[in-house]
């Protein structure tokens, strides 16, 4: 299934709301956001992406990351999530560890 952006309606305070700001949707799971922000440590790469699903990532997956436009940082975004989605670990508080 293909990744979608939408808006993020909940942006504070109301001066971010002039930075543009994405959740990123694989069907019925929210998997991350994408986001413009305002004050970038790197200029040239002001648009900045993660992915927040649950679920914890090998070492190797990145799982944020900056770009310069809105469309690289959603390839980067998609092949990150790519490569985490079938290798995440769940957790689940009734999981017990050992």
């Amino acid at each position: 299934m293909p990744l979608t952006l939408h808006k993020n309606p909940g942006v504070f305070p109301a001066r971010h709301r002039k930075f543009p700001s994405y959740f990123v949707w694989d069907g019925k799971m929210r998997a991350g956001r994408i986001y413009k922000e305002e004050t970038p440590k790197n200029a040239a790469l002001p648009w900045a992406w993660s992915i927040t699903a649950l679920g914890t990532a090998p070492e190797e997956v990145s799982t944020k990351g900056h770009a310069a436009t809105l469309e690289e940082a959603r390839l980067q975004f998609e092949a990150s999530w790519e490569d985490f989605r079938p290798r995440r670990q769940w957790w689940h508080p009734s999981r017990k560890s050992g």
